[in-house]
């Protein structure tokens, strides 16, 4: 979890540069990243070995929207299981 909060953080300080710099789609390519990599972070605690291997945006997004419709996740928190 320890180098997902880490590359999360580069991608969050990243964003914030673009941001200031106008550069609003590699902004929210960057913010992206960072989300996924907490996610991810979050998901590997879970007893979900398959988790670990994931190498794709969708099996991220469907094993958070599962969690998130666990413990209550707002929408707002979690993409649009629908998307």
């Amino acid at each position: 979890m320890t180098e997902h909060s880490g590359l999360a953080a580069q991608f969050l300080a990243a964003a914030r540069w673009v941001r200031e710099q106008g550069f609003s789609r590699v902004f929210v390519d960057n913010l992206f990243s960072a989300t996924e990599l907490m996610a991810k972070g979050l998901l590997i605690w879970l007893p979900d070995r398959s988790v670990m291997g994931s190498k794709t945006h969708r099996s991220i997004k469907v094993r958070f929207n599962a969690l998130r419709r666990c413990d209550g996740t707002t929408t707002s928190m979690a993409g649009s299981s629908t998307s």
